[in-house]
């Protein structure tokens, strides 16, 4: 067990949220539901003055705790599984010598457990939920675009008309919402994500897939510094945040790999000229680049993506 791993006090909110959420076995949960509801007792009871020092982060998917420092019973996916589930491996914890305390994790979990069932529905609902804590309205919004690029594959009108009327309107807010002052460094990474995606929406047939790719590689290129934010984790030791250090590091050049993948196939795919000009090249794609950096998506990330 890591040196600082998380306390009793998570370690019985862990136990309860599994035994008392599951519908389908008493020692397994859904990974989305553990990780909200972790994440989401742990806000109630914070505004109850209550603080279990919950190890966890803003990442990809939300609000997740931090796997590397949950307490050793909680075990992760399994080999094959279809879908993530996270298991409570041996007895229940011993309980809290206080009492109060104890009574609170156990009612917070399972108000939880009548809330948000195991189900699609009762998953959608929770995601929703926790959402409502994030530090920067602009995730919420990124979560809306991916939801309206899902529904792009059917979107129950034109391609045109769904563009026009609800994608490009709420993009447009998702530029206008980026934090600039709180991620200075990811600015001009922004100014160019925008600028490509402005540019595929204008040719909005048959890009979909190009704006989705490159939202997928943007938005964790953003986390990679969100969960580094003083407000995107709580009580993280400092060994696991220089290893999130060093993945934001070199974040910076694999994006640009990225970002350059996803314009070239526009042009070479789709048609849009407006990539192949000089002049946006050598923004997009500065000469100073050198040499396509080494990818570092074997890099050690110690968070659980559910």
């Amino acid at each position: 067990m890591p040196p600082t791993a998380a306390g009793a006090a998570a370690t019985q909110a862990a136990y309860y949220i599994i035994s008392s959420m599951s519908r389908a076995s008493a020692d397994r949960l859904h990974g989305v539901l553990f990780n909200k509801g972790m994440c989401l007792l742990n806000y109630r009871l914070k505004q109850r003055k209550i603080d279990i020092r919950l190890p966890h982060c803003w990442y990809k998917h939300g609000d997740i705790v931090v796997e590397y420092w949950m307490p050793p019973n909680v075990q992760w996916p399994k080999p094959n599984e279809e879908q993530t589930y996270v298991y409570w491996h041996g007895p229940a914890p011993k309980a809290l010598s206080d009492a109060q305390l104890q009574k609170e994790i156990i009612a917070a979990a399972e108000r939880l457990r009548d809330e948000f069932p195991e189900d699609e529905n009762g998953i959608n609902r929770i995601v929703t939920e926790v959402y409502k804590f994030a530090p920067f309205e602009f995730q919420r919004l990124f979560k809306d675009v991916f939801l309206l690029l899902r529904l792009w594959y059917n979107p129950g009108t034109s391609v045109q008309a769904f563009v026009s009327d609800r994608f490009r309107p709420r993009f447009t807010q998702l530029k206008e919402s980026f934090p600039a002052g709180d991620f200075p460094d990811l600015v001009l990474d922004m100014e160019k994500y925008a600028f490509v995606v402005g540019t595929l929406l204008e040719k909005p047939e048959g890009v979909r897939f190009l704006i989705d790719g490159l939202s997928e590689d943007f938005w964790l290129h953003f986390c990679k510094s969100l969960r580094l934010h003083p407000s995107g984790h709580e009580n993280v030791p400092d060994q696991t945040l220089e290893i999130w250090r060093r993945e934001k590091d070199a974040s910076v050049e694999v994006f640009e790999v990225k970002l350059k993948y996803w314009v070239e196939r526009a042009a070479r795919e789709s048609g849009v000229t407006e990539f192949d000009k000089p002049s946006v090249k050598d923004w997009l794609f500065p000469s100073s680049w050198g040499p396509l950096s080494k990818d570092s998506s074997l890099a050690i990330d110690e968070t659980v993506y559910s």
